[in-house]
């Protein structure tokens, strides 16, 4: 097995246009990285130094660079690591300093800010004091998921003496947020804390965020979300703080407010006659790089907006086929009843698009008769990989012709003006997607190795697909793969020469099918980053950019059959390891403990079970410092200078 870099957090977690910033990004398996590489070209890194489980590093942001987002990996020797989020903000910015647990510790910040901070560990609270005027609005944002940090915070809003005035534990998901109106002039103390340690623990120099204070722009909902091409559009967005937003942007084309207020603001502009079919954002240009843009969907289906006497199946809104309808559930108890004639073997398909394009709504679909019979219900689709796709789809072949009627309500029984929809009902479209098992593939020179690949094939679609990968560096081919109709899956396997050169490319995976007599072309989408979240505040990022990173392969690698030990002081314990050796070698291995309390070694290590299995004897002298310690075990094969990191375990010496 081949240890990948992997990133765990970084520290900032963002800087300044025109700054230069020290940052630290932990992870594991991070030796030898020798550059980190963002996803843009305005904000550049150099590798200062580089250990197994730290890489420090020099990150410089261009003075042009926009506000928002960046993206960025580390790549060594082992390979390309998974992203990690880097946030460019031009609001002013500071790092906490500890002690700041008690109310006299609270650290004393003037807003607007952005304060880079970390939990020490599962009880740390971090403290800091603000002074606001009465009834001058300030909003406080916790960046946590939202800076693909995995602490789970909450957020507590205290006066000087500690007493709660409101409270937040994951207004998106995961990250808490107060938008806050000053019952008097004084000081303020916004408390972060720790909700859930993340499952398998973590350590406390992961648990990083970003405490924001200041007034930012929050867009909770945009209608109508649906679009066609060419036309004309008043978007009206409701949310808060929207006055604070300088300017709006889209690809989309120019749209300028007709109405502006806290709450709402109207746009009005003329959609791009080439505006591509699929999801577009329209940003809100603001200094502080954390304003999620809205989302919009585009589309060459008939629009229509939904009637508000629909509620009841019996008298349900009569609509076209095909068609989307731009809707709202507007109260907890709202249901949204469309009546649609079909002939009989019609296959129809019913899709909510809406939590995935920034809505509150959790929708739930039900296909009825004209009796008002369930005929069938869907709450989250799912892709052939079994990966929610956050809102509901149908598809259905009706028997016989007549009059049915397609439901949409709320999951949750909860609802208001920013549960909003679009609901799609269109015969039939054959199509297909293609995705990826893993975002990085190592391949070691004269190995092979193969990349999961899995198409969905949609709306009655059945070819067969050829997979094919783009942009493979020099000395690597791929072996080609076609998925006959009857298979949904298959691996692309890939060659390196001997002489293949080391590094690290991106390259796209495609699928091509014949579809209605034309050839189709899709690329592979990778694996979503490890944190994730939906409704307002979150800014998705989807990517099709694959990594390949040819290797000098290790000659072995192990695993330790269990991940804790206990020894006694002046007494022994036995590990056991997995080993597997790379073809033709057989020389020997000696193993170390890296990160051992002082008193405790390896005392011997011995080849088992026909090569194997190793046993490692541990040996605690009775001096030996008492307590748990994580431990890496490190082996070296005999004539090599190259250590080989196993996982860590836990050593507990009593």
């Amino acid at each position: 097995m081949v240890r990948v870099p992997q990133l765990v957090s970084v520290f900032p977690l963002g800087a300044a246009p025109g700054s230069t910033t020290e940052v630290e990004l932990r992870g594991d398996y991070l030796e030898g990285a020798d550059s980190v590489r963002f996803t843009t070209g305005d904000v550049s890194a150099t590798v200062k130094k580089a250990s197994l489980g730290r890489v420090d590093a020099e990150i410089k942001v261009s003075p042009g660079a926009e506000p928002g987002p960046r993206y960025l990996r580390v790549v060594s020797p082992r390979g390309a690591s998974n992203l990690l989020m880097f946030r460019v903000s031009a609001w002013p910015s500071t790092e906490e300093s500890e002690p700041n647990n008690e109310l006299r510790e609270a650290g004393a910040v003037s807003w607007p800010v952005i304060v880079h901070a970390r939990l020490q560990n599962q009880r740390d609270v971090d403290l800091f004091r603000f002074h606001a005027a009465r009834g001058q609005p300030v909003d406080l944002h916790v960046l946590g998921a939202r800076s693909w940090s995995g602490a789970d915070l909450s957020l507590a809003l205290l006066d000087t003496e500690g007493r709660a005035l409101a409270t937040d534990e994951g207004s998106f998901i995961w990250d808490p947020y107060l938008h806050f109106i000053p019952p008097r002039d004084g000081d303020f103390i916004a408390a972060v804390m720790l909700t859930r340690m993340p499952a398998g623990g973590q350590s406390g120099g992961d648990l990083v965020y970003q405490l924001a204070i200041g007034r930012a722009p929050l867009a909770l909902s945009a209608s109508p979300i649906y679009l066609r091409p060419g036309g004309t559009a008043r978007l009206e967005i409701r949310g808060e703080s929207l006055g604070a937003v300088s300017e709006w942007t889209s690809d989309l084309g120019n749209f300028a407010p007709e109405t502006v207020s806290e709450n709402r603001v109207v746009l009005a502009g003329q959609i791009a006659a080439g505006a591509a079919a699929g999801p577009h954002l329209v940003r809100m240009r603001h200094p502080a790089g954390f304003a999620a843009p809205v989302m919009l969907l585009v589309g060459n289906d008939p629009a229509i907006s939904e009637s508000r006497e629909n509620d009841d199946a019996r008298s349900p809104e009569a609509i076209p086929i095909p068609v989307v309808v731009n809707g709202t559930i507007e109260t907890n108890q709202d249901r949204d009843c469309y009546r649609f004639d079909v002939e009989a073997g019609d296959a129809l398909v019913f899709r909510i698009d809406a939590e995935k394009l920034g809505s509150r709504l959790d929708a739930r679909l039900e296909l009825l008769d004209a009796a008002g019979k369930v005929l069938a219900a869907n709450d989250d689709a799912k892709n052939a990989r079994g990966t929610l796709r956050w809102d509901p789809e149908l598809e259905y072949t009706f028997k016989q012709a007549g009059a049915y009627v397609i439901r949409v309500s709320s999951q949750q029984r909860r609802g208001g003006p920013d549960y909003v929809y679009a609901l799609a009902a269109h015969k039939r479209r054959p199509g297909l997607r293609l995705s990826l098992g893993a975002e990085r593939l190592v391949l070691g020179r004269g190995d092979t190795a193969s990349w999961s690949c899995t198409v969905q094939r949609e709306e009655g679609f059945d070819g067969e697909v050829r997979i094919e990968a783009a942009g493979l560096p020099p000395g690597v081919e791929a072996r080609p793969l076609t998925l006959a109709a009857d298979k949904t899956s298959g691996k692309l396997e890939l060659i390196a020469k001997l002489d293949a050169p080391f590094g690290a490319a991106r390259i796209q995976i495609t699928g091509r099918a014949t579809i209605g007599g034309q050839e189709v072309c899709r690329t592979a989408a990778v694996p979503a980053a490890r944190i994730s979240g939906s409704g307002p505040g979150f800014e998705s990022y989807a990517s099709t950019e694959a990594w390949l990173v040819v290797i000098d392969p290790p000659l072995f690698s192990f695993e330790p059959a269990v991940s804790e030990v206990f020894v006694a002081r002046g007494a022994t314990a036995e590990l056991g390891l997995k080993l597997a050796r790379r073809r033709r070698f057989d020389g020997g291995i000696e193993f170390t403990l890296d990160g051992a309390p002082e008193g405790l070694a390896v005392e011997k290590s011995e080849v088992i079970d026909q090569g194997r299995m190793v046993r490692l004897t541990l040996r605690a002298t009775e001096k030996a410092r008492q307590g748990r310690a994580s431990v890496r075990i490190m082996g070296m094969a005999a004539g090599s200078r190259r250590l080989e990191p196993g996982p860590g375990v836990t050593i507990q010496v009593n």
